[in-house]
């Protein structure tokens, strides 16, 4: 619930999450993310959160690599970049940029990485 939690403090509207008492999230590509949400603007958001023996998956790459690239259309009739954001535990926060470097994904301005320090 941390998650969500944080999500909705920072403003977000949470629209489906694998959590109790939510609609479960539809696939965006090949999996299903932890929580979807909306942003003010009306720009889809993607949550997923993984622990540190999770990273070097190859479920968990493709997860990255389909949530980064998932382009949504907002009210205005746009199509932009869904927002992905990816927490992990402050102990793998290394881990975490090196897999995002072995995907070529450092660079992407749609992603955001915190950890469970950045309260």
């Amino acid at each position: 619930m941390d998650l969500i939690d944080r999500f909705e403090d920072g403003g977000l509207k949470i629209v489906k999450a694998a959590f109790v008492g939510f609609d479960a999230p539809y696939k965006i590509g090949r999996h299903a993310p932890d929580i979807i949400a909306m942003n003010n603007e009306g720009l889809l958001v993607i949550g997923e959160a993984k622990c540190c023996n999770e990273l070097d998956s190859q479920e968990t790459m493709e997860r990255f690599q389909d949530f980064s690239n998932f382009t949504a259309t907002p009210k205005e009739g746009k199509s932009e970049p869904a927002i992905f954001h990816i927490i992990v535990p402050s102990s793998c926060e290394v881990k975490l940029g090196q897999v995002l470097s072995r995907l070529g994904l450092t660079d992407r301005m749609n992603i955001v990485c915190w950890t469970d320090r950045q309260k």
